[in-house]
């Protein structure tokens, strides 16, 4: 909030309006659903059916953005760690075998298929299977 000009608004002001010990201005209200990314409308709804349909899906959207990060991140990750394990490899010509096993297995495995595989799971998991 102070990045959007409410220099007074600190985590206490947070604190004081979730106990409802302090009343929100509507220019505060404002500035606080766009950074949530709500309107204030959907601020003051009431905890209706739809609203809690509503806040559900904000939050089953937000998660599905966080484990599209976390995809995102380790596929960058996962050239250097292959990278690592050649190297490590090569200057370890007397590792046991089993290991050097499952070195190569890593190194020649597709990242395409591994994801591929995890997403058919979790949609089994979820009950979901495909829509597309």
């Amino acid at each position: 909030m102070r990045g959007r000009g409410w220099e007074s608004f600190r985590q206490t002001t947070v604190s004081r309006l979730e106990k409802g010990e302090q009343s929100v201005r509507i220019g505060e209200a404002r500035a606080l659903a766009d950074l949530l990314g709500v309107t204030v409308d959907d601020m003051a709804l009431t905890e209706s059916a739809e609203a809690q349909a509503i806040a559900e899906l904000r939050a089953a959207i937000e998660e599905c953005t966080k484990a599209l990060d976390r995809i995102d991140t380790y596929g960058q990750y996962l050239p250097q760690a292959q990278a690592d394990v050649r190297r490590l490899i090569a200057t370890t010509p007397n590792a046991p075998a089993d290991l050097r096993a499952v070195a190569q297995s890593v190194l020649t495995a597709d990242p395409l298929t591994t994801l591929t595989r995890a997403l058919t799971i979790g949609q089994e998991i979820a009950g979901g299977g495909s829509d597309g």
